[in-house]
């Protein structure tokens, strides 16, 4: 009996079976699964890993959120289901990390992808049930509707428009603001009268309390763009909870300020960084990330005894370049800005110190990875390795072996570089497993060729008499 077959028999009988509850939460099996979706229109059930410690922290925020909703009357239930016992189930919804939330409506299904706190799973699903834009008619309506909502949405549109289609198809796919709309053009010059329609505010309850769009067009992206950006604080505060607006912004240069919260001077420094913040907005996205984001620190190679520190991460080259700033201050900050936008700033590398090479093969680091494998005289043959990789360790003394064979050439270096202590860049180059070995050919380093062979030294040694200019001056000589 296939899993499908045992999961739709064991629906039927489930439907015999009454629901049991843990408070206001929703307990179900494989068996009853099915009619609790039949019976319910909106239902949002956890699947969960008794032993999951993350499921054990959810387990109270859930209940919590359950209880708020029917105290509110909204008309949703939340329910749990215990993954591992109930197998056919996870398998049917495609389950495989714990916890899990899915959203079941009118027979659709979907994940929720928001943070797992009361409040949002609270107002995630509120906005689930209810009109994705709400209608307001009077300037009490406008008024308490900015009032309520950390973050207002408004449109000032005629219905039956592109404009209005494009706003709420928007809002439907929007699961944390709240937005509005105004339809009668006689309200609309009454509250905002400098806008004719068709346009567009964002209100919030910090820094700029209104922002207008000055797009060219009220096309769906660029409704998306204009709200991913200004929905954010001047300078967010980095969380794992809200790291996806700050990625949805859309801003391809961060400022990143690392430090305590509660460090002295910290609060001097985050409010000078707010004009900043407001003079490069689109340009520069200014981001307080507090040492207590450990992976961040970690990540960016800085412990806590060098905090405050700054790093400007810039991507508009399809790379990651960073420009730290060790000496965090206000005017520090300033002048670390004005010389970005010079072009003055020299990017960070992750580097060990540029070592004394004696042995047979030349050791590289971030430092002089560059300088060494560019050279467009020589062929360099780099070994991107880790300390800890077995089959590095093996290759050593072959590598060793193959050095000393090139020693005596004027033409052909034999280098390598821990790939885990150092950064390097080039754009036809990807280390994605230890050891990787890469020809950069002499006067041809946008093609360099990754070695595919066996890790003897006479393979080795092949590829690079092969591939080598020295060979192919050798072949020209000999014609």
């Amino acid at each position: 009996m296939n899993y499908f077959f045992s999961f739709v028999l064991l629906s039927f009988i489930g439907s015999c079976f009454t629901q049991e509850q843990d408070g206001d939460v929703l307990v179900l099996l494989d068996g009853t699964l099915n009619k609790a979706i039949e019976d319910n229109q909106y239902l949002l059930v956890n699947f969960y890993d008794p032993a999951c410690d993350f499921c054990k922290n959810l387990e109270p925020i859930y209940a919590q959120a359950a209880t708020e909703l029917r105290q509110k009357n909204i008309p949703v239930r939340l329910a749990k289901i215990d993954a591992i016992v109930n197998e056919l189930s996870t398998k049917h919804h495609r389950v495989g990390a714990y916890p899990t939330l899915k959203w079941f409506e009118s027979g659709e299904y979907f994940e929720f992808g928001g943070a797992r706190s009361v409040e949002t799973i609270v107002n995630w699903v509120t906005r689930k049930v209810a009109p994705p834009v709400q209608e307001i008619s009077t300037q009490e309506e406008f008024e308490r509707f900015k009032s309520e909502n950390q973050v207002a949405v408004v449109g000032f549109f005629e219905k039956n428009t592109n404009d209005y289609s494009n706003f709420v198809n928007v809002a439907k796919f929007s699961d944390e603001f709240a937005f509005g709309v105004v339809s009668d053009e006689k309200l609309a010059s009454t509250l905002e009268s400098f806008s004719p329609f068709p346009s567009l505010f964002l209100y919030k309850q910090f820094d700029e309390k209104k922002v207008s769009f000055d797009g060219d067009s009220l096309k769906r992206s660029l409704i998306e763009n204009f709200i991913a950006l200004n929905s954010l604080p001047s300078v967010p505060t980095f969380s794992q909870e809200n790291s996806h607006k700050i990625y949805a912004a859309g801003v391809q240069t961060h400022f990143l300020y690392f430090n305590n919260p509660n460090a002295k001077g910290h609060v001097e420094i985050f409010e000078a960084l707010k004009p900043l913040a407001v003079e490069n907005k689109g340009k520069i996205l200014f981001v307080f990330i507090p040492d207590s984001e450990s992976r961040v620190l970690k990540f960016f190679n800085i412990d806590e005894t060098d905090l405050p520190k700054a790093v400007l991460v810039d991507l508009t080259l399809g790379e990651i370049n960073k420009f730290e700033l060790e000496e965090v201050t206000v005017d520090s900050v300033k002048e670390h800005i004005a010389s970005f936008h010079a072009g003055k700033l020299v990017k960070a590398v992750k580097s060990e110190p540029i070592p004394e090479n004696s042995g047979p093969v030349k050791v590289l680091v971030g430092l002089n990875f560059n300088e060494v494998v560019l050279d467009e005289t020589k062929d360099v043959l780099v070994e991107f390795y880790a300390p800890w990789c077995g089959h590095c360790k093996a290759l050593a003394p072959v590598y060793d072996q193959l050095g000393a064979s090139f020693a005596s050439s004027d033409s052909v270096v034999i280098a390598k570089i821990d790939a885990t202590a150092n950064e390097f860049s080039h754009p036809a180059v990807s280390v994605e497993g230890y050891p990787t070995i890469v020809l950069f050919p002499a006067n041809a380093k946008d093609t360099p060729i990754v070695y595919q062979g066996g890790r003897s030294f006479e393979d080795l040694k092949e590829f690079v008499e092969e591939n080598s200019s020295f060979n192919n001056q050798k072949e020209s000589q000999e014609q």
